[in-house]
């Protein structure tokens, strides 16, 4: 029978697989994603650790492994990249730097799966003056002092990461693209070390993309304007605490929670959870009865008369954007 603590299991696991995909983002120097969280006057993306070039399965199964600069999706839209893209439609450089400098990158997982780390960067005037492309970024491939250039994790913990990268001899830019690649090793694959999670070229990766600018030696660095006081939503608690997204929100509701900037205020065609709930076990093939089977079963679910009413999808989808407070969902045991 399936019991209500059952379903309850089997949605949640429903949803990790299509709200928690998120797994890390580039925090120093501040991504164009995350730029907002530091107060700078840039769009706000509450989704800026899930920049996974569209899905595993639209990189490599649609457009052949390859990505945007900044983990959008190849084959589109490009939110994050000039000139068309609206996320970025502002001119912000968000660090500077000088030249031949050791600098420090900074990456927070939300999400561990290993695998390892790359950085690169572009000098935009080098690339047509208006935005890198990925061939200016694979020409210069940043190392640490020994050389090293691919960073891998060694423990599957969340968290801050930090990496000691050396610049250029001679490279200054008065805007620079800084570019963030993380290949995840949480698929199994077959590569010239033997087989694993983690082996093969076919893994799941994420980017984030800076705007930094490198100064002469012996140049001053200008802190870069920003609002004293950082936004609400800026990450101020310790990140190996949760892997969700550290934007906390404390609410005593359900449904539309008071004093949060995590607001869902687009529309959904889905009138109801319930709906929303067939959509993904569809769209993920999960394993499962029909739902007419499990009313079947356990007639005290009544799926189709009592729960769609209960909360509308749009109501739902906000639950979600406060993920402390699924579990009080009406077909979860407590």
């Amino acid at each position: 029978m399936m019991t209500k603590a059952t379903l309850g299991a089997a949605t949640l696991a429903a949803l990790c697989l299509t709200l928690t995909s998120g797994h890390g983002r580039l925090l120093d120097p501040i991504s164009r994603m995350s730029a907002w969280r530091l107060g700078f006057p840039t769009p706000r993306n509450y989704y800026d650790h899930g920049m996974n070039c569209g899905s595993f399965q639209v990189q490599w199964m649609s457009n052949g492994g390859r990505c945007g600069i900044c983990g959008d999706s190849w084959s589109g839209p490009r939110y994050y990249e000039r000139p068309n893209g609206i996320m970025v439609k502002h001119d912000v450089i968000t660090k500077e730097y000088r030249e031949n400098d050791v600098i420090t990158a900074t990456v927070e997982v939300t999400a561990p799966h290993m695998g390892w780390n790359e950085f690169r960067i572009c000098d935009v005037a080098k690339s047509g003056g208006i935005e890198a492309t990925q061939e200016c970024l694979n020409r210069t491939l940043l190392t640490d002092n020994s050389g090293r250039s691919r960073f891998f994790f060694t423990t599957n913990k969340t968290g801050l990461n930090n990496y000691s990268l050396v610049l250029p001899k001679g490279f200054t830019c008065s805007h620079c693209v800084f570019q963030w690649k993380w290949k995840v090793g949480n698929s199994w694959g077959c590569d010239e070390t033997g087989c694993g999670l983690g082996h093969g070229v076919v893994q799941e990766e994420f980017y984030g993309c800076s705007d930094v600018k490198i100064v002469p030696k012996g140049t001053s660095v200008v802190a870069t304007s920003r609002p004293t006081t950082p936004k609400k939503a800026t990450t101020k608690r310790t990140p190996q605490t949760t892997t969700r997204s550290p934007v906390a929100v404390k609410t005593s509701t359900t449904r539309k929670p008071a004093g949060t900037t995590r607001k869902y205020t687009g529309a959904t065609k889905s009138p109801n959870y319930y709906q929303i709930l067939k959509e993904i076990f569809m769209r993920y093939n999960l394993p499962q009865r029909t739902f007419g089977e499990i009313d079947e079963e356990d007639p005290d679910l009544n799926l189709d008369d009592e729960l769609p009413q209960e909360i509308s999808g749009q109501d739902f989808l906000q639950m979600l954007l406060n993920q402390q407070d699924v579990n009080k969902l009406p077909f979860i045991d407590n």
